[in-house]
C-alpha cells in the first residue's frame, strides 16, 4: 500500500467521530434565555447520515459533506423536475 493511500485511511470517519454529529445533547451554555434548547436550524437527517457513515468507517470526512451536498442538489432537481 502506498503512502498516498495509507494517508487517506487516517482521514476516514470512524466511530470515535460520532460525537461530532450528535447535536441532541446540547451543553448548558447552549440553552436559550428561557432555559430551552435552541435548534439553530441544523439538519437532523444529516446528523443521522453522518453517524451511519462514522459507524461504517469507509468514507473520508471531506467526502461526507460533498456527498450530502450532492444528494441535496439531486433531490431538489428531481422535485423541480417532477412538476
Amino acid at each position: 500500500e502506498s503512502s498516498t493511500f495509507s494517508s487517506l485511511h487516517k482521514k476516514k470517519l470512524a466511530k470515535r467521530h460520532i460525537p461530532m454529529f450528535d447535536r441532541t445533547s446540547l451543553q448548558t451554555n447552549q440553552l436559550d434565555v428561557d432555559g430551552t434548547k435552541e435548534d439553530f436550524g441544523h439538519d437532523h437527517l444529516f446528523d443521522e447520515f453522518a453517524q451511519a457513515v462514522c459507524n461504517a468507517g469507509v468514507v473520508a470526512r471531506k467526502e461526507v459533506f460533498e456527498t450530502w451536498a450532492s444528494a441535496l442538489y439531486i433531490h431538489s432537481s428531481f422535485l423541480l423536475g417532477a412538476n
